[in-house]
């Protein structure tokens, strides 16, 4: 009823319940409970012909789609809550929705469409009153999405440069520090990537289990296998892939147990190295 009664209220309402929304989808519950709750807002939005709730909600069922390994459905979805939040001028939830439909299409393959979309996302974020949450989501997506170990410390380079001295928000910076440390590790940084590990186990205790517990699990495993203990590192990636099962993430989890097998291969010298991208 305030909305309706202060329509140029909405973007900023729903600006803050963005981060909420992503603090949601990372809960032990995983993100078939955020499903439900994003239906249930779609429905009141259209109800009340809200656009700025139905992008809020369009957005949220794309992520849920798309952690859950639902790639096409997430992918047309996120393009759609792209254009709905681009419709009704909402600045941060379009920035939001382009970083997440990059993911999308980077997970299917695409990664020089995916490339392009983390430019506009940038730009995006760069212009929006929540750019200290969205910011370090780009780079995060951004060093994931790299080529190659290379390719990945060199997008960690640049957004150490840019993101110097902001603020940034605890919650949407675990993609980032579990991606730089991951990527410092295959990069031999094993100091730097240390530090990367030590913010990301401080912030993920804002969780009890869930995704970003499992991802710490992941970072932590890369690290030992860059240290020279694949049995240790595969004990690590096996755990990491327990805790995305129980989270909902099977895509995660899939790479997960990958890593664990070529690291038990490595322990009986059947390859070497550390794992690509």
């Amino acid at each position: 009823e305030v909305l309706e009664e202060a329509p140029s209220l909405a973007e900023h309402v729903f600006d803050a319940h963005l981060c909420l929304g992503e603090f949601s989808l990372y809960l032990p519950e995983g993100p078939e409970h955020a499903e439900g709750f994003a239906r249930e807002l779609l429905g009141i939005a259209e109800e009340h012909g809200s656009g700025h709730g139905r992008a809020l909600a369009v957005l949220m069922l794309g992520e849920t789609e798309l952690l859950s390994g639902e790639l096409e459905q997430a992918e047309r979805n996120l393009s759609m809550a792209a254009r709905l939040h681009r419709d009704a001028g909402a600045a941060s939830g379009h920035a939001l929705s382009t970083e997440r439909l990059a993911e999308a299409v980077m997970a299917r393959g695409g990664r020089s469409q995916a490339g392009k979309l983390l430019r506009e996302a940038h730009r995006l974020a760069l212009a929006s009153p929540l750019v200290s949450h969205l910011l370090i989501r780009v780079h995060g997506a951004r060093v994931r999405g790299a080529r190659g170990a290379g390719g990945a410390a060199r997008a960690l380079d640049e957004a150490e440069v840019e993101l110097l001295g902001r603020e940034v928000c605890d919650p949407c910076s675990m993609g980032f520090l579990t991606a730089a440390a991951i990527a410092s590790a295959r990069a031999g940084d094993l100091e730097r990537s240390g530090r990367y590990l030590e913010q990301a186990e401080r912030v993920s205790g804002m969780w009890q289990g869930g995704a970003w517990a499992a991802a710490v699990w992941e970072a932590r495993a890369e690290l030992r296998l860059a240290e020279g203990d694949p049995q240790q590192a595969g004990a690590l990636f096996w755990e990491a892939a327990e805790a995305f099962t129980q989270a909902g993430h099977p895509l995660d989890d899939a790479r997960s147990r990958a890593a664990a097998e070529r690291a038990r291969a490595a322990r009986s010298g059947n390859v070497s190295g550390t794992p690509g991208p």
